[in-house]
């Protein structure tokens, strides 16, 4: 079995992954380093690792899709609001960054729902603003201004004149969009708040496709989205701006954060070869288990 993990020992999970494969018989691990170029023969693989897929990874990832080799991405995991103990963990996502597999497995971490979340009443719809370029949608500035905006808008026609829609920038990047800003309520600051506590004020999320969205999930708070559904990797626990609230029930928040904790690992996991093992077919899943104590925001990734 041949796996090539195109990265470097320095990010994220690389140098656990590596150390992780080296324990596994049969598996002949290799860890590329060199930028892509177009007539650079493809190392052969049955399966490829990439950290993220940014600039000449993401062409790698094409190019390996073009030829059907099973490919995994190595990012910042999705489920943040856990434990102190459990921040070092990283997510492997089968082919794209928004796929969630009809998996379940491994802890999932999460805070209780928000005790007021029987209110039907919608008062406050927070509005997230995300960052140019981001790998989840790729939209450059001028572009995400106009979604922010047209967000905002579509929110207020939704949820109703008396709602109030709060605008929250990114926490890196914190200015807030001006022609946003001009039909929001109110801006909260996302560099200067814990998005915990802004959830916690909120009866309804919106965004394009957030990582956000997961942290609502968890908190029990309904998020919506305006991307295309194949960008949005909750799209199946919540809904497109143009319809509906969703509320989950229980049931369906519970299988939303254990299919999402099967795709993330810690970092002893990592160096311990199980991962890699679990997509190769050689070890099974960890027994799925949601934990909803002690947590606390994971700050390391943005929003």
């Amino acid at each position: 079995m041949r796996v090539v993990v195109f990265g470097r020992t320095h990010q994220l999970g690389i140098a656990e992954l590596m150390t992780g494969a080296a324990q596994l018989d049969g598996v002949k691990t290799s860890l590329v380093r060199a930028a892509y170029r177009a007539a650079d023969p493809l190392p052969p693989a049955d399966v490829v690792i990439l950290s993220g897929i940014r600039g000449d990874t993401a062409e790698y990832l094409a190019a390996y899709r073009a030829q059907g080799t099973n490919c995994l991405v190595l990012e910042y995991p999705r489920l943040r609001l856990v434990p102190e103990q459990a921040t070092q963990r990283v997510g492997l996502y089968p082919d794209t960054l928004q796929t969630l597999p009809l998996t379940v497995g491994n802890d999932a971490h999460a805070p209780p729902v928000f005790s007021r979340r029987k209110r039907t009443t919608i008062r406050r719809v927070l509005v997230c603003q995300q960052v140019a370029r981001d790998t989840s949608h790729d939209l450059n500035d001028t572009q995400l201004q106009r979604v922010t905006l047209h967000m905002v808008r579509m929110a207020r026609a939704h949820f109703g004149p008396n709602v109030r829609i709060a605008l929250r920038t990114h926490p890196t990047a914190p200015q807030a969009f001006a022609e946003a800003v001009a039909e929001a309520d109110s801006v909260d600051n996302g560099a200067a708040s814990n998005i915990t506590d802004a959830l916690q004020q909120a009866d309804a999320v919106v965004s394009y496709n957030s990582t956000v969205g997961w942290d609502a999930i968890a908190l029990g708070v309904p998020t919506m989205y305006m991307a295309p559904e194949d960008l949005v990797s909750w799209s199946d626990y919540g809904s497109p701006l143009s319809q509906g609230l969703r509320v989950l029930d229980a049931s369906e928040r519970r299988l939303a954060l254990l299919r999402a904790a099967s795709c993330e690992w810690t970092f002893s996991q990592l160096e311990a070869g199980l991962p890699l093992a679990v997509h190769l077919g050689l070890a099974s899943w960890p027994a799925p288990q949601l934990v909803e104590a002690g947590t606390q925001p994971f700050t390391t990734t943005g929003e």
